[in-house]
Parts: structure tokens; C-alpha cells; sequence
């Protein structure tokens, strides 16, 4: 999620600068400007709160020093007890804009830069490397292509060669059907918490599928190798806990010996 203040102009953000990207992914445009409106209006509720926050706490101090001068205080005690019902009101709605701004900023895509081909279609994606072309076209001098396009129609002009498409099921790599299956039941946001790793990329966005044998050792190999490379670099790695429904873990397990404290068996 981009951050909110990318769309602050003063804060030293660039509306404009994402209405440009949202243009170039030929997506909804407008939608920034719907952020930038409910942001101002979450940011004039918060200063609502704050105001009557600090309304809230000067109210309690003078009930303070009332009581401690053993006068009656009951006015101000009321007092504080609107202004609390204020907080509580001002909060709700506060609260409810955030997250409507939050679920509009969710829907904008990052920033793309200037060096990303403008397309509605990734096969004019540009193309930064390439390995053994001289094999797939049988040819030693291969030609410049700039876009997956251009080479996907000179690779299907030689056949014999095989995509990942093809071995994966061959391989005994991955199941997608039964993946697929489960996915539908439990859910696109439960299915997207799958390993998220390189390997995704070959079944093209299909995210439920089950790896198996040599597919779960590829799996790490590459999460492996993904660590090697990055943590001399600085970066630290980071492990999230697992979470599980009480319901879903009544099925397998005994979660009532859990509740309790007890080892299960």
C-alpha cells in the first residue's frame, strides 16, 4: 500500500505523480483524488478528537482541584461526561474514515516508473535479459527482442521445447487442481498466505495449488538462496506467527487441551 502522505502535497507528496501511474496501469484515476478527499476529512475528524481530548483533561483537572478544595465538583462531572460521549462519537467516525481512505488507497497500485513500457497487456513487457536463446531458436545469432511479445513468437516457431506450463505436471512438481479446489473454499486472502516465493511466477497467478516432493525442495532451495544473497546486503530476515480459526484448529486438533494449557498427544 502506497503511503498516505505520497498524496500530501504538503508533506512533499505528488498527487499528480500517481494520477500519472494509475494512468499508465489503465486503471481508475479518479479514485486518488477520492483518497486525497477522505484523507482531509479523516484529518479534520482527528483534530476534532484531539480538540476534544484535551477539553476532556482540563475538565478532569478542574474536577481535581474542586474536590481537593472539598467544593462540589457534580457540574464539571457532567461536563466531563458530555465530553467523553463527544470523544466516543468523534472516534467512531473517525475511525470509520480512516479505514474507507485506507480501502481506497489499497486499490492504487505502486508508483510505475518511467522506464516500464505503457500497456494494458504484459506481453508488451520489456525485456532486460535473456539466457540461451541461441538453444530455444536454434541459431547462434540471436536477434535483439525488446519485447515478450517479439519472442514468444519466435520461440513458437521451434518446437520441442517445453514451458513450464508443460513440466510442471510432468515433473510431479505441483498439483493445481486440488489447489484450485481448496483455494475456492477457504478463500482468495487464506489462499494468499501460500508460501510467497519465486516459484509463484510460473503457474501465472494461480496462487492455490499444493507443492510436492522436488517442488517443495525447490521452494526452499530458492527461499534459501533468496537469503543467502540478501543478508550480507543488510537485510534481516523476518518470520510472521501462524494464525488459525478456533473452528478450523477444532478439526484437526484438540483445542480444548490447548485452552487449558495442556500438551496435546
Amino acid at each position: 500500500m502506497l503511503d498516505i502522505n505520497g498524496l500530501r502535497e504538503e508533506k512533499g507528496g505528488d498527487p499528480e505523480k500517481v494520477r500519472e501511474s494509475q494512468r499508465r496501469r489503465h486503471k481508475d484515476v479518479q479514485i486518488v483524488d477520492k483518497v486525497i478527499e477522505a484523507d482531509v476529512q479523516w484529518r479534520q475528524l482527528q483534530f476534532k478528537v484531539d480538540n476534544l481530548r484535551g477539553d476532556y483533561g482540563k475538565v478532569n483537572k478542574e474536577v481535581a482541584m474542586k474536590k481537593k478544595a472539598g467544593e462540589n465538583a457534580d457540574e464539571l462531572i457532567a461536563k466531563a461526561k458530555e465530553i467523553d460521549a463527544e470523544i466516543k462519537a468523534a472516534e467512531e467516525l473517525c475511525n470509520k474514515c480512516m479505514a474507507e481512505r485506507d480501502e481506497m488507497l489499497c486499490k492504487i497500485g505502486n508508483i510505475v516508473p518511467d522506464s516500464v513500457p505503457v500497456s494494458d497487456d504484459e506481453d508488451n513487457n520489456a525485456i532486460i535479459r535473456t539466457y540461451a536463446l541461441e538453444k530455444v531458436l536454434k541459431t547462434e545469432s540471436v536477434p535483439e527482442f525488446k519485447i515478450v511479445k517479439e519472442l514468444d513468437a519466435a520461440a513458437q516457431k521451434h518446437e520441442g521445447k517445453l514451458s513450464h506450463v508443460d513440466l510442471i505436471p510432468m515433473l510431479g512438481l505441483a498439483d493445481t487442481e486440488r489447489g484450485a479446489a481448496i483455494a475456492g473454499k477457504i478463500g482468495a486472502r487464506t489462499c494468499a498466505c501460500v508460501l510467497v516465493c519465486v516459484l509463484m511466477l510460473v503457474f501465472k497467478g494461480n496462487r492455490g495449488y499444493f507443492l510436492i516432493g522436488d517442488g517443495v525442495l525447490l521452494n526452499q532451495a530458492l527461499i534459501s538462496y533468496g537469503l543467502a544473497f540478501l543478508c550480507p546486503r543488510g537485510y534481516v530476515p523476518l518470520q510472521t506467527p501462524f494464525f488459525m480459526q478456533k473452528e478450523a484448529m477444532a478439526a484437526v486438533a484438540q483445542v480444548l487441551a490447548l485452552s487449558c494449557g495442556r500438551c496435546m498427544k
